[in-house]
């Protein structure tokens, strides 16, 4: 009996394993290709369109409201009341009324990411305002949208208090990296600012790394090795972050800026310098394991 089980259970893992290639196999059929602000998902043989989506058309937050719109600028039309049919905070609708009459333009527009095999690709909107003279951004919301080559949407992400820019993928696109940035805080005057990862499987934030005070980012999320990367700064003093993806680590450490200004190259098991400037053929390998902060997620 026992081995009848045994048995059973090394054919049930074959054919999970059999799946899981021929479901491989089967995105290798189609590709995504973009014109414009069209995404085409095409059978690679056939070259049929099976799916179609207009980045601007589709776009839900232009979906949402029947009003007047700027559709190539993503910019739209709407009324205080329209505000208070999505998911945004009381505070900020409050702040609005506060300030605004009956209309707003607000700004939607959409940024898209592939994976390397371009068998993925990430779609994030975005709708935010900001005011005018000292009132910086007084509110955003962030609707993400996952799709493989056939077209099949196999992801979501939602945030109703900020900005999500500038995203990137693993290579298996189970994690989504971006920069966010919070409205605008009329006590610290300063945007709220960082990145994070999402988890696509768990459908939740698995990092939210912040500007650490009196340092600021003009960095955005790099990805290679199936890792993301990024930099604080300020004026002598670099923090660099690396996430990695196959193995859900974090790895983190400081440089002074003469000694960033000499990095070369960023590899997948730490970073490369100079010795004495970026150019030099001499070099000091620093490990991510060995050198760094490393925390596991």
């Amino acid at each position: 009996m026992k081995r009848i089980m045994v048995l059973l259970g090394l054919i049930l893992l074959s054919l999970s394993f059999l799946t899981a290639e021929e479901q491989t196999d089967d995105l290798d059929k189609y590709e995504i290709q973009t014109k414009g602000r069209i995404i085409n998902f095409v059978e690679k043989d056939t070259k049929n369109v099976i799916k179609t989506i207009n980045k601007v058309d589709d776009n839900p937050f232009m979906q949402r409201f029947e009003q007047k719109k700027e559709a190539e600028l993503g910019v739209l039309d709407i009324s205080i009341n329209d505000l208070e049919s999505i998911d945004i905070k009381q505070e900020w609708l409050d702040l609005i009324k506060d300030v605004h009459e009956d209309y707003l333009w607000v700004k939607t527009l959409p940024q898209i990411f592939f994976t390397e095999d371009k068998k993925y690709i990430v779609i994030s909107y975005n709708l935010s305002f900001a005011g005018v003279y000292d009132e910086g951004t007084l509110f955003s919301i962030a609707h993400i949208f996952l799709y493989n080559c056939k077209g099949e949407q196999v992801g979501e992400a939602y945030f109703n208090d900020r900005v999500c820019g500038f995203p990137v993928l693993s290579d298996r696109a189970e994690y989504l990296g971006f920069k966010f940035e919070f409205p605008y805080d009329n006590v610290k005057k300063n945007p709220y600012m960082g990145f994070a990862v999402y988890d696509f499987n768990q459908n939740t934030l698995v990092i939210e790394d912040f500007v650490p005070v009196g340092f600021s980012t003009g960095s955005i999320p790099r990805i290679k090795n199936n890792q993301m990367c990024y930099v604080f700064h300020k004026s002598l003093m670099n923090i660099f972050t690396c996430h990695d993806f196959s193995i859900k680590k974090t790895y983190k450490k400081s440089f002074n800026q003469e000694k960033y200004f000499r990095l070369k190259e960023k590899v997948k098991k730490g970073l490369i310098f100079g010795i004495n400037s970026k150019k030099d053929k001499n070099t000091e390998f620093i490990s991510y394991e060995n050198d760094f902060n490393v925390s596991k997620w």
